[in-house]
């Protein structure tokens, strides 16, 4: 980003300048303590960067000098194209955001209807298991009642071949 006293209106912020001006830390100097509770107060030789030809953006910069953008230095075309490109900013996030957040809703309906349909199979199998219970356990009497009927039957078949053998009259 260039900054130049004669076309200060004229400049433009791209995104990167705008990056480069929110992520750009402000110098060790700029802010000075005073003695009194804790204010603080700017000068604007405290905002000029730490070399010697004094001017921002210079491409001479290491990338570890560090210097402050002071608001009240800005001009109101400069302050202007700021808010709009931050306005910009703004809208092209929230409608990421919306995006992102309708991919969510989406997804979480579906897995709404996955586990409908989950608990549909879960309830099917459940009523069909407790079908198979009555089935066992009617046949499990019936096979009861069939064991006592058949330990009958053995009884009373033993005891007509010992009246047989015995010569008894048989009825």
């Amino acid at each position: 980003m260039t900054t130049n006293t004669d076309n200060m209106d004229t400049n433009i912020v791209d995104a990167k300048d705008l990056d480069a001006m929110i992520l750009t830390p402000y110098s060790q100097n700029s802010l000075r303590s005073t003695s009194d509770a804790g204010t603080f107060s700017s000068t604007s030789q405290d905002c000029l960067p730490d070399n010697d030809n004094n001017t921002l953006g210079n491409e001479n910069n290491s990338p570890s000098s560090h210097y402050s953008l002071e608001p009240t230095s800005r001009t109101k075309g400069q302050k202007r194209n700021l808010s709009n490109m931050l306005d910009q900013r703004f809208i092209v996030m929230s409608r990421a955001l919306d995006t992102k957040m309708d991919q969510r809703d989406d997804r979480y309906k579906e897995m709404v209807r996955k586990m409908a349909k989950i608990e549909k199979c879960i309830h099917d199998q459940s009523s069909i298991i407790k079908k198979q219970d009555l089935v066992i356990e009617r046949l499990s009497r019936e096979l009861k009642v069939g064991e006592v009927e058949r330990t009958r039957l053995r009884q009373e078949m033993e005891e007509f071949r010992i009246r047989v053998s015995s010569g008894e009259q048989v009825q």
